[in-house]
């Protein structure tokens, strides 16, 4: 076939020119590939959150962390087998973040749990405020969160506010140091002593017991699980942290305090 500049049509430069542009489009993709591999270079690790000495100490076996059978919803057991738990998601938590292998182990009630601590039976009282019976011995590791203190009620209390608490049943968590806060600052209360959180907080909730001073995130976690309609009354009564207690007589675990801020 002639062209239309009347010569005869040529074929093969056409075609060249095709091979010509694919060969160049993969000498594009191969020199970008090169360059990616030239340049990416591996990530550098992670810093330790843990000082070389307490990470030598952690290596050496499973942090056996203590609780309390009798403080649910803070740690939930079925039998010796943990269910979960507020505090004890907390405690996972910061496992992850430092690098560090628990044991949780189950006890009766809080006073077996710093028993426990104070014979080396465990390395962690877990979840405790600063009671005296721990002070004497033992130090507060991190704190893994700060826990606003409040009055929690069932929706139709909080219009009642807590400027006046005579006359009205208030519980909250026993055997914690909030017993004798309330004792000292609210004693026109009426305290009702319940055997478990759970039983306080559901009670609350069915307006039962007026107001119960917890924790708010502890009584947000009893909500999620059982379904309880609480709301917060009032203004905070104060923060406090939560964190666990180990022994000062040994180098670790009471400077835990790498990865958990």
């Amino acid at each position: 076939m002639d062209s239309a500049l009347g010569g005869p049509r040529k074929r093969f430069p056409h075609a060249m020119r095709r091979v010509a542009w694919l060969a160049l489009g993969m000498a594009l993709i191969v020199t970008v590939f090169l360059l990616i591999r030239t340049d990416s270079s591996p990530e550098a690790p992670l810093a330790d959150p843990l000082p070389a000495d307490l990470r030598a100490s952690a290596d050496e076996g499973p942090l056996r962390v203590g609780w309390a059978r009798d403080v649910e919803p803070i740690s939930i057991w079925d039998g010796d087998t943990l269910a979960g738990g507020y505090a004890v998601e907390l405690w996972n938590l910061m496992a992850i973040k430092v690098g560090l292998e628990l044991e949780h182990v189950a006890f009766d009630d809080n006073a077996a749990v710093v028993q426990a601590l104070r014979e080396g039976s465990i390395d962690i009282a877990a979840a405790h405020g600063a009671r005296p019976d721990l002070r004497g011995f033992a130090a507060a590791t991190e704190p893994l969160t700060w826990e606003r203190i409040t009055f929690v009620g069932a929706p139709q209390q909080s219009p009642l506010g807590v400027d006046t608490l005579a006359g009205r049943t208030v519980a909250t968590v026993p055997g914690s140091q909030l017993v004798l806060a309330l004792d000292l600052r609210y004693p026109q209360a009426d305290y009702v002593e319940t055997e478990t959180i759970r039983e306080g907080l559901v009670a609350t909730a069915r307006g039962e017991i007026d107001l119960y001073l917890t924790p708010l995130g502890l009584a947000g976690y009893a909500m999620r699980d059982d379904d309880l309609d609480l709301v917060p009354v009032g203004d905070d009564v104060e923060v406090v942290t939560l964190s666990g207690w180990a022994r000062t007589d040994v180098p670790w675990p009471w400077r835990l305090q790498g990865g958990t801020r």
